[in-house]
């Protein structure tokens, strides 16, 4: 062009660059976590509980569908909470009468979970 070189990069060039050429098209997928509409919260856990420990408990109410457990730093204070997700309205009427239960030595707060709906 006007005498100019143009250096032309080919889309091979670039991926035979890469680390793993076989993995250069596969998008990378996303741990899927299986809800329903039959959830419960769970506060004032402690920061020893593992997810699996949580299920465990929730077990005698029911099929467990879903377990996550996240923390939250907010304003200094740490604190550790969770969701689980039964596969019937029963069955979480079951796990709120764990409400107030001592678990890893503390008083578990039980409640049902409503979804928010983010609004823009």
């Amino acid at each position: 062009m006007d005498g100019r070189e143009v250096f032309v990069k080919l889309a091979s060039d670039v991926i035979s660059n890469r680390k793993n050429v076989n993995l250069a098209h596969i998008t990378p997928t996303k741990d899927h976590i299986f809800e329903t509409p039959h959830k419960v919260y769970v506060g004032n856990l402690a920061w020893s509980v593992q997810p699996q420990d949580l299920r465990e408990l929730f077990t005698q109410c029911g099929t467990v569908v879903s377990t996550r457990l996240l923390t939250d730093r907010k304003g200094g204070r740490n604190r550790v909470y969770g969701f689980l997700s039964f596969s019937s309205a029963q069955e979480l009427e079951e796990a709120l009468k764990l409400d107030r239960t001592v678990f890893f030595g503390r008083d578990i707060v039980v409640k049902e979970a409503h979804v928010e709906r983010q609004t823009r």
